[in-house]
């Protein structure tokens, strides 16, 4: 199971949102923060895609079915990141967004690269079976 690169590609996806339920969604200038599991949206979506995520860990022997979890949890980080974008359009000036806001962009670039390598050991296995 972890001797494959995307197995590695998602376990890094999946410990990046999750640990969005422990860091600060934004700062403000008066000592104050608020959390990712403080607000609604973000707590779903991370709920989502870190089940997701730790689900398609273990569908190593489907692959199909792996590359298509992951394209569906990369599709939730998407729009979890541009909800993202949307609060920091809407923010007020005593708001500081933390580096945090990047990992579900950092997340979905990680599932893409894993989906990439699901679909060429699939594309592998093709190969090999039409050699019988």
């Amino acid at each position: 199971m972890f001797q494959r690169i995307q197995s590695v590609f998602i376990i890094i996806a999946v410990g990046l949102i999750g640990s969005l339920f422990f860091l600060p969604m934004i700062k403000f200038t008066d000592g104050g923060i608020i959390r990712f599991s403080e607000f609604y949206p973000t707590l779903v979506l991370t709920i989502a895609s870190f089940g997701a995520g730790a689900a398609s860990i273990f569908m190593y022997k489907g692959r199909i079915i792996q590359a298509r979890v992951c394209t569906i949890n990369a599709l939730i980080l998407i729009g979890y990141q541009i909800l993202l974008i949307v609060k920091y359009i809407q923010r007020v000036d005593e708001m500081i967004f933390t580096t945090a806001n990047v990992f579900p962009t950092v997340a979905a670039i990680l599932l893409f690269l894993a989906i990439r390598y699901i679909l060429k050991d699939e594309a592998k296995v093709i190969a090999a079976n039409h050699l019988r």
